[in-house]
């Protein structure tokens, strides 16, 4: 059985659904416009910029979850800590998560712009 932090890792890659965090003892509530987490953790689950354009990438497909992901993934500051000042892109990345968990039109520049992160990782 995979610990906290990894499943979180895992959820944030998007190789897990952020709903199998309830098997670790996390609660989510997701909303169209909020999260809610209850996490019995010491400490956010630190992640790169190459987890998050990862989970990007494998959401990418499919627009609802890819919104619900990255809603979850930004909203989720008490359990995810987003490291991303050491890499070049991880602002752009940022503000792309931002405007996806928000609403706002998804275009194939943000897609690609996942990628590039993976490749400068």
């Amino acid at each position: 059985m995979l610990d906290q932090a990894e499943l979180v890792r895992e959820v944030v890659r998007g190789s897990r659904s952020w709903r199998e965090l309830s098997e670790a003892g996390i609660t989510v509530h997701l909303a169209d416009d909020s999260v809610s987490v209850i996490a019995p953790t010491a400490s956010p689950v630190p992640v790169t910029a190459g987890d998050v354009a990862t989970g990007w990438l494998r959401h990418s497909g499919d627009l609802k979850s890819l919104r619900q992901w990255a809603r979850f993934v930004h909203g989720s500051s008490n359990l995810i800590e987003l490291q991303f000042d050491e890499h070049a892109l991880g602002e752009k990345l940022l503000e792309a998560l931002w405007q996806v968990a928000f609403h706002e039109p998804v275009t194939q520049e943000m897609h690609d712009l996942a990628r590039r992160v993976l490749f400068q990782a």
